[in-house]
């Protein structure tokens, strides 16, 4: 919601001091809930990399519950999100960079393949991971992911974005 996008740098008749990458960037809200702003940049030459950066700003993981129940089998029984940032660079081949996620009181539950019931175990690991048994009254929880993917070239540029950020 609320998306705002500007694009510099087109151009397809690259002289010696133009820009090399064309960019966009992108405001909004997340899930009509997080702020969201994100810059990626696209080479105007063959043997460039591409580029992405961006953050999400404050929102109750519960407003992920869609996806998650989609995406992941999981749904968010509480918790908040601070912040999260991503950084990464891709080509035709890979997606490389780091994504850092500061989150805190966050409780999830997994669902069986039917999505209507839970998998007590795999509950149990998720929440194991997410570390959500820290003592409640310290500082959020921050985690930094390493993103290393490689990239499925028969799906458009919308997937390595979001299996960017999923890795």
């Amino acid at each position: 919601d609320d998306v705002g996008i500007v694009c510099t740098g087109l151009n397809n008749r690259i002289k010696e001091n133009d820009p090399v990458y064309a960019v966009m960037d992108v405001t909004g809200l997340f899930m009509n809930s997080a702020g969201l702003k994100a810059s990626f940049q696209f080479p105007l030459a063959d043997s460039l990399s591409y580029h992405a950066n961006g953050s999400l700003s404050k929102m109750p993981f519960a407003d992920l519950n869609p996806v998650l129940t989609k995406l992941a089998n999981l749904r968010a029984k509480s918790g908040y999100l601070n912040s999260l940032t991503f950084n990464f660079t891709y080509t035709e081949f890979i997606s490389r960079g780091h994504l850092d996620i500061d989150y805190k009181d966050l409780r999830i539950t997994s669902l069986n393949t039917n999505k209507q019931t839970t998998n007590d175990l795999r509950t149990l690991f998720v929440n194991a991971v997410v570390r959500n048994t820290r003592d409640q009254s310290g500082p959020a929880e921050k985690v930094a992911g390493v993103i290393n993917i490689e990239r499925n070239r028969k799906k458009s540029i919308f997937n390595i974005w979001r299996m960017s950020i999923l890795d």
